[in-house]
């Protein structure tokens, strides 16, 4: 499993989520096929999507209050988990979210590959830039 306890990697991947799933029942499953049987009431299913979905609400949450954003938009792989945990994933923002702050809105949009190449050039800049700087580089 990726990541250390209370770390997003460590519940929000869906590597993780498998591994959790499988680890509790002895039965490898696809992300998907975990998705479909949380929505039909399975117990262990639907206790990992649950506790990712809450782990997915806190990170939302946390980001928002930093950023005083009023929208957050879901997109990529793995974000169906919105869909099926989105009564978790609400909860935990509404729990998390700075009371002082505007409500926060959440918008699902459909990813596709120009979504993922702009991710990946974004990551490759970052780090580029900040290796740069952590090799003792000073920005001009």
């Amino acid at each position: 499993m990726e990541g250390h306890r209370g770390c997003s990697s460590a519940v929000l991947t869906i590597p993780a989520i498998c591994s959790q799933f499988a680890a509790s029942t002895g039965e490898q499953l696809p992300y998907a096929a975990i998705l479909d049987l949380a929505a039909e009431g399975h117990p262990v299913a639907g206790a990992v999507v649950e506790a990712a979905g809450q782990s997915l609400g806190l990170l939302v949450a946390a980001v928002a209050n930093l950023t005083m954003v009023e929208l957050v938009i879901l997109s990529g792989e793995g974000m169906d988990l919105a869909d099926v945990a989105g009564t978790a994933l609400q909860d935990a923002i509404a729990y998390h979210r700075d009371p002082e702050a505007s409500p926060l809105r959440l918008s699902r949009r459909p990813s596709d590959f120009a979504q993922w190449a702009r991710g990946a050039a974004a990551v490759v800049i970052q780090r580029i830039i900040l290796g740069t700087l952590h090799e003792g580089a000073t920005p001009h």
